[in-house]
Parts: structure tokens; sequence; C-alpha cells
């Protein structure tokens, strides 16, 4: 039930916003109380005898009908009027600017207020009316009439704005304005803060993803995402969404895949349908497209032959730049967090820590992925290290030995680079990869760079002299190159290793890759006492020059842990 209230409770606001009846409803029912509360302390004599100036009573019974019922009919008369110039004013806008700016038309406060104000004025006259009495006793309520007379001249003031503010909305510039604004206010909805990592999709389950069919045909106008974290996270399951905001789906098709160990039952499909909001007509709850596109339509319509405006055009560009910087300037990120049970929900990395950590927990945050992150919070440790670079291999470790609830593989793999060992060849050699990895050998990442990717090679080559060269490069060679002069290559290619040897070389390099940098320090160690023993001296020195090398790596990335304010 939770996971579709968010959803139709932001849909009904905006419903409520866009329809003509809603604000001058409650303004006829604010001066029904008002009327019953002014009749209410003539009764109780508030004002009695000369308690008003002469030129604010009223003498005479007569007169304060006939006052009553003018004030009465020419509020009713100006609200039509108001009314009628409402019509004009939308088909004006439509014919200009396209069907679809009369969603924004609809959510005008201010013609909303100015009809509410002379309904309810209109309704308040015609409630006093019959509290004022002639006869032997004539019974004025002064502060009845009194305030019909103040909610008139109100009701002339707000005809003098009407005026004003049709003429300036209808205006293009006007117009493409509050179209510009109504971007701003989605974008900020929907897409989270500059310094909050963007969470990406987790790594998904094995086996056959059930499908959320649609109960109905209609567009997209909301998902309550908070309900869905909620949801996901209670079930243990991964839903993958496969439309958003603004997307037309029809009778039976996929909102979501649900992906788990376990079939989710019919409630929990029920749950998951339920939070997507389904409606006629787009609107800006978490559509960004659609403010896009009204700004489009607007700048297609003003270059037509009919109206041909450039201005109006170079106006909707420029909102449109602006919507596109501020899309631009969003993004996300968050370090190691724990939930109350202990295990790690997050592993990530972070320049400046306190940055981040303030992100995470201002009232307003965006991200209902990260609200529901934040939410199950308990601790927060952090480790320090010398460079990005060995920030980013500490952090592909960490995910890699505790599997974090939180972290994500990126959905599309094949935009970022990893480091592939040719497992299928008979001397597997280091490289840069980025592509599909459905091929053989082993593939470590994803890294977040190219950058990266090549300064952990150049790290890993200072310890364990394992190849990096292509393969055609490789099976070309006559004689050692450079890499083994230098000793960052024992030189398969010409077989001075043999594959027993170059395989031990391999699987150390995998256990630096994956950090398992201790274990590599004992199995050094072992090898190099198991050498010494035997009289092998060469091979023991070989060993010892290994072990220092990786002892001077983890001295040089200065890890260390702390619980104190680091930033």
């Amino acid at each position: 039930m939770k996971t579709q209230l968010a959803g139709r409770f932001a849909k009904l606001l905006d419903k409520l916003r866009s329809s003509y009846w809603v604000v001058p409803a409650c303004c006829v029912l604010g001066t029904i109380l008002l009327a019953a509360g002014a009749i209410r302390l003539d009764e109780i004599g508030l004002l009695e005898g000369e308690a008003l100036p002469r030129w604010m009573r009223v003498e005479e019974p007569e007169s304060a009908r006939s006052m009553l019922t003018a004030m009465a009919g020419a509020m009713i008369t100006i609200a039509s009027l108001t009314f009628s110039i409402s019509i004009v004013a939308l088909t004006l806008a439509s014919s200009q600017f396209g069907s679809r700016l009369l969603y924004n038309f609809m959510r005008e406060r201010g013609n909303q207020a100015v009809l509410g104000v002379l309904l309810g004025t209109f309704v308040y006259c015609l409630l006093v009316l019959p509290s004022v009495q002639g006869g032997v006793e004539p019974r004025i309520p002064q502060v009845a009439f009194l305030l019909a007379v103040v909610l008139t001249l109100v009701g002339v003031g707000s005809l003098s704005y009407f005026f004003h503010h049709v003429a300036e909305s209808i205006q293009a510039n006007h117009v493409i304005s509050d179209v510009g604004r109504e971007l701003s206010a989605v974008v900020r909805r929907v897409f989270p803060e500059a310094d909050e990592e963007s969470p990406a999709v987790p790594e998904l389950p094995e086996g056959e993803p059930q499908p959320v069919p649609s109960p109905r045909a209609g567009l997209v106008q909301a998902i309550g995402l908070d309900g869905l974290v909620a949801l996901a996270s209670g079930q243990d399951q991964v839903l993958e969404l496969t439309c958003r905001a603004g997307d037309y789906v029809v009778a039976g098709e996929p909102l979501a895949l649900v992906r788990g160990d376990e079939s989710a039952d019919p409630d929990c499909l029920a749950a998951i349908a339920g939070a997507f909001v389904l409606g006629s007509r787009r609107t800006l709850i978490q559509d960004v497209d659609f403010a896009f596109l009204e700004l489009a339509e607007v700048a297609v319509r003003a270059l037509s032959p009919g109206i041909n405006d450039p201005f109006t055009a170079m106006s909707c560009v420029d909102e449109l730049g602006s919507g596109l910087v501020q899309v631009m300037e969003r993004g996300d990120m968050a370090p190691c967090m724990l939930d109350g049970d202990g295990g790690v929900l997050y592993v990530g990395k972070a320049r400046n820590l306190q940055a981040r950590l303030s992100s995470y927990f201002q009232k307003n945050v965006s991200s209902a992925k990260t609200r529901a992150l934040v939410g199950r919070i308990r601790d927060i440790q952090t480790t320090v290290t010398g460079s990005e670079a060995e920030a980013l291999l500490l952090e592909q470790s960490l995910i890699k030995e505790l599997k974090p609830r939180y972290n994500v593989v990126f959905r599309d793999d094949r935009t970022y680079p990893y480091i592939r060992v040719g497992t299928d060849h008979q001397f597997p050699g280091l490289g840069f990869y980025r592509g599909n990895r459905k091929g053989p050998g082993r593939y470590l990442g994803p890294f977040s760079s190219a950058g990266a990717v090549r300064a952990s090679l150049t790290m890993v080559q200072k310890v364990i002299p394992v190849r990096q060269c292509e393969d055609s490069y490789f099976r070309n060679r006559s004689r050692p190159c450079l890499q083994h002069q230098i000793g960052r290559c024992t030189a398969p290619c010409v077989g001075f290793i043999d594959p027993g040897a170059y395989d031990e070389d391999v699987t150390q390099t995998l256990m630096l890759l994956e950090g398992k940098d201790a274990a590599l320090g004992d199995r050094l160690t072992r090898k190099m006492e198991t050498a010494s023993t035997a009289l092998d001296f060469e091979n023991a020195a070989l060993w010892r020059d290994r072990l220092q090398s990786l002892r001077q790596m983890q001295s040089g990335q200065m890890l260390s842990g702390t619980r104190q304010d680091v930033d």
C-alpha cells in the first residue's frame, strides 16, 4: 500500500494544481465560514450604536439590501467576464504555442485566485443578505456588511490584477520563462545533487526475470521510487524498470522485471504495479522530457511560416540550453557505509569526505535510493590512500570481497575499461580492454577511466613481470624486447621462462589485482624460504626481491584505517 501512495499523492497534488475549481472552491468555503462568523459577531453585539464612524454605517435596511444585491450582482458578472477572458486567452495560447501549453496555463494560481475571490464575494453577499431585517425592529449586521464592502473592494482590485496578468501571461517571453522554471523544478526533483553518486543498477541475479504487467494502457505520469526500493529491499529482490515517466504502455506490457532467488507472489506484483501512476496526459511530476518537448514545440511553431518569429525560437533555445546545463551539473557518490547488523552497505571513494557525507545527510535528498541507503546506516568507516589509483584498486578489491548490497555494476559494462588476463593463452598477458566481456579470459574491473587502468598495470608490472604485449606482437618476437631488459617481463616469447613458472607469476598477479596483498606476501615468503632451504639461492633472491617490491608498494599506498575526522 505504501508503495502506491507516494506516486498517487504526487499525481493528486498536480491534478489539484492544474484544476480550475480547487482554489475557487476553497475561497467559497472560506467566505461561507466568514459569513457565519460575521453574523454571529453581530448577534452578540460586537459593533453597536456609535462603534463605527457614520460613513461606515448603514442606517436603513433597504439600503443595506440594495447594496448587498448590487455587490453580489457585480461580482457574478465580473466572474463571468474573467472566465470569458480566460477562455479567449487559452484559445490564443493554444493556437500560438500549442495545446500542450494549456497544461501550464491551467496551473496559473493567479487566475484561479481571482476567480475564487469573485465567486467567494458573491456567495458571501448572498449569505449575509437574509440577515438584514426591516419592520418595527430593523436589524442590520454591521460587521457582516462592512466585510462585504471590503471583499467587494478586494474583488475590484483582483479584476485589475487579472487584466494585467492575462495580458502578460500570453506574451511569448513570459510563457517560455514559466516553462523554463517548471523545467528547473522537475530537474531538481528527478536528478541527484552534483556531489551525490548516482546509484547504478545492481548486479542482476541469475535466472529468468518475472515481468510485472501493466493493469491498463496509459502514459506513465509518476513512479513511487521510495516504495519500490523499500519493497525490493524487504523481499530481497532486484527490480529492473522497463519504462520511465512519460512513456506510453499498453495493457499487459511489462512495467518492471523482478529478479531474485524466489518468485514474487501476486500481492507483491500488484504492489509493484501500483507504484506506477498511469494517466491520459503527460505531467511535470517526474517527466523531464516533457518540459524539453514543450520548449521545442514553441520553438518549432515560432519558426513556422504562419508565425515566423525567430526571436521566440531564440528564447526557447536559451531555455533549452539552460535546462541541459542544469542536467549536466547534477551528480553523485558516498564512502563505505554499514547497516545495523554490521554488514557493509556500500563501498566507494571520495576526494572530499565531508562534502560527500553532508550531501547524504541533508533534510531534502532527492534520490529515493539514497534515502533508502541512508536509513540503514549505523556506522561509517574510512580508509586513507595516497592516490586516486590506489583508492580505485582498494575500492574494487573491497567490493569483490564484501559484496555490499548497494554497490552495483555499471548498466552498460562495454563503455568502461577493464584489465583482461588472457587465460586462454599458454602465456597469459595483461592488457587494457573495453567491450563485450563474453570472450575467454579474466576481466578485472570496471575502472573509472583508461588512465586508472594504465596506472594499475604499471604498478603491477613493477612487482610481478608478467607480459603486457599484444598476442600478435608476442608471436612475432625472435628476441627479448626492452621490457625484459629493464626487468618488467620474463620474455616468455623466446622461451626464457617455462610455462609452470609463468603460471605462478600469473597467479600472483591475480592475487595482487584482487587485493589479496597479505596472502601474496605469505606466498612469496614461503617460496623464498623453500628455495633457501634447497640451497637455490638464485630463486630465493628472486622471491626476496619480489617480496620487497610488494612491501614497498604497500608502504607507498599508505593505507590506514581511522575513525577520526580526516577531511
